[in-house]
């Protein structure tokens, strides 16, 4: 027996997710998007149509799979991923994306099928449901028109479809549901209060203690903990730090030169002008 939130509930009992226009739906974290995108997949495949969910990162469209996998709500569905690699975790070839009942692609690799429709038509031709997480990224000036060009292209080659846009932080929501011919749907509770504290440090090594010790004190109130950085390398870093056993931090073995001369190129000299054809 599944309880539902209020603005779930909201929106089943407007019938928003069951065909119909686009929805674009603006919530904060943890307040069950997820849930009514799984809802809409499954729909779609009840109609014996195809379902479809575009994420920006390839490790997002790999956490999904491996969820939806285990999920006895699409127990047999013949599931794929489209991200480019060339075999599934445990080494099994993927399964090709015309042989797929639901489909987990990321911005890039849907948009590079739209791009050539001829050669993915039955596919796109039976999608009956198109769920975009992240949706508040149409706004970014290259991923943003990326996306918003292949859902052009998909409306044009399949107007029945349904489009279910997700997102935690999206500005103008209105615009983007006119665009679509949708609706614009709206919640601000927050079913996880969130709380703003500020910390002030003397030296950059502080800045991991202190993340370590509010990771600890969060997992020992039996809770969860979420540490962001700005760049991929310094969250493997920081994640090292943290937790030793997960292997030797790139950003203390990676070679490549950089500006300040860490991980410099054995013999090379920094000052030497690159322009002389002996220095190359």
């Amino acid at each position: 027996m599944i309880t539902l939130r209020p603005e779930q509930a909201d929106i089943l009992d407007r019938g928003l997710m069951w065909g119909g226009p686009a929805l674009v739906w603006s919530s904060p974290t943890g307040s069950g998007k997820t849930w009514l995108a799984r809802f809409a997949l499954r729909k779609a495949l009840d109609q014996v149509l195809r379902a479809v969910m575009v994420v920006p990162l390839r490790a997002i469209a790999t956490e999904v799979s491996t969820q939806l996998r285990s999920d006895p709500l699409f127990a047999g569905v013949k599931i794929a991923r489209l991200t480019g690699e060339l075999a599934e975790d445990d080494g099994a070839a993927p399964l090709p994306a015309g042989a797929s009942e639901l489909l987990i692609a990321t911005y890039e690799k849907m948009d590079s099928m739209l791009r050539r429709p001829s050669a993915h038509f039955m596919l796109l031709a039976t999608i009956g449901a198109l769920v975009v997480d992240e949706a508040h990224l149409l706004g970014e000036s290259r991923r943003g028109a990326l996306l918003e060009g292949a859902l052009t292209r998909l409306r044009a080659i399949n107007p029945m479809v349904q489009l279910v846009l997700i997102s935690a932080t999206l500005g103008n929501g209105p615009e983007l549901a006119s665009w679509l011919g949708g609706i614009f749907h709206q919640t601000h509770e927050r079913p996880c209060p969130l709380t703003w504290e500020t910390a002030r440090f003397r030296k950059a090594s502080e800045k991991t203690q202190m993340a370590a010790q509010a990771c600890l004190e969060t997992v020992a109130d039996a809770g969860q903990a979420a540490v962001t950085q700005a760049r991929r390398g310094a969250g493997a870093g920081l994640a090292h730090d943290l937790w030793p056993g997960s292997g030797p931090s790139p950003c203390r073995t990676d070679p490549r030169p950089t500006r300040s001369g860490r991980g410099r190129v054995p013999g090379r000299d920094p000052h030497r002008d690159l322009r002389d054809p002996d220095a190359r």
